[in-house]
């Protein structure tokens, strides 16, 4: 598939290309670049700087790629490969959002809800959310992090 070297990866076409969909749909939900780079930090362990955004977004840096890719397309609610090359489906499909909820479905009975009350119910489900939709491949992870989450939040 175009813009793709190997299974799972995903590689910006071009500077200008990538940069031009990040800042349309930045702006398409009213993010500011500082916003987009504190969201990026907040659900990643990438750090990017309003700067850096501004450089993907004026194509002075290369796209980001692999893992900070697919992060940033959850965070502005579009596929990865859309966001990337501009092909495919730009929206993530139903199929996609039917696979996440039924992740989230089976990350909650692995939490021992007494222990970790409804905050740590709450916290679990955004995170299998948000790493489902960064890394879709990754179930076994994301039940791990769940269940370290879970044991988290009882203590």
């Amino acid at each position: 598939m175009a813009g793709e070297d190997e299974p799972g990866r995903i590689l910006p076409r071009s500077r200008a290309g990538i940069g031009l969909r990040i800042q349309q749909r930045r702006k398409e939900l009213g993010m500011t670049q500082a916003e987009l780079s504190e969201a990026i930090a907040k659900r990643t362990k990438f750090r990017a700087s309003k700067n850096q955004v501004s450089q993907w977004e004026t194509s002075r840096l290369p796209g980001p790629q692999d893992d900070m890719l697919r992060a940033i397309a959850g965070l502005l609610g579009v596929a990865p490969l859309w966001l990337a090359t501009g092909e495919g489906p730009r929206e993530s499909s139903a199929e996609e959002d039917e696979r996440i909820d039924r992740a989230v479905r089976i990350a909650c009975w692995a939490v021992d809800v007494k222990r970790a009350g409804p905050p740590g119910l709450a916290a679990a489900i955004r995170e299998v959310r948000a790493a489902l939709r960064e890394e879709p491949l990754a179930s076994d992870r994301v039940l791990a992090r769940v269940a370290r989450l879970a044991s988290q939040s009882g203590e």
